[in-house]
């Protein structure tokens, strides 16, 4: 077994699920600067520089725990034809990745692995408080989603502002009445202001 583990730009975390059972000697890392990645949704050039800070210094932090490294910088190709290039080249069996937030990039390294017939690992990213599996189950067969009502049972699960009888803090779980009135005499106000 040859294993590569891919790290995206958003998961540079030491304790990532990635590196799950990571073996400094034989396993190999590699992290892709993709330019079409950062053109792919308009952001502001002070986060793209900030984003990529971020993952060279992660990058040097795993150099310096003598992880064999691969670091793409700048690329002009997307992240899943990089990585193509590279797995092909040295000949990897498994490839390990942290599950993208992004639908598309998944759907591609599923592609991706079928087409060159390699393992692919995908594994829960454990910086949310919910994973995607949890969600789908959470969702079931309901007729009707309300994100407040999925907010109401992880607020209960992690007890996030919840007090020791079960209710929220402050007796309520939120405030988008007075919010929602609130707004309205704003724009009642505008009104009267635009037509005087």
């Amino acid at each position: 077994m040859k294993k590569l583990v891919l790290v995206l730009g958003d998961q540079l975390k030491a304790d990532s699920s990635a590196f799950n059972n990571f073996s400094p000697e034989t396993d190999h890392v590699i992290m892709i600067e993709s330019v079409g990645e950062a053109s792919y949704v308009w952001s502001h050039q002070a986060k793209i520089a900030l984003f990529l800070s971020a993952m060279r210094h992660f990058a040097e932090q795993l150099k310096s725990k003598k992880y064999h490294l691969t670091y793409i910088a700048k690329s002009k190709q997307s992240i899943v034809a990089e990585l193509k290039q590279h797995i092909q080249k040295n000949q990897y069996t498994h490839l390990v990745c942290v599950e993208p937030g992004e639908w598309r990039l998944k759907t591609d390294l599923e592609n991706l692995a079928a087409e060159l017939n390699i393992h692919l690992d995908l594994r829960c990213d454990n910086h949310f408080y919910c994973s995607i599996d949890e969600f789908k189950k959470w969702a079931g067969d309901k007729k009707e989603f309300r994100l407040e009502y999925f907010y109401r049972y992880m607020r209960k699960k992690h007890h996030v502002l919840m007090q020791e009888n079960g209710e929220p803090e402050g007796d309520q779980w939120n405030f988008d009445d007075q919010r929602t009135k609130q707004c309205i005499c704003f724009l009642m106000g505008m009104a009267r202001t635009d037509i005087t």
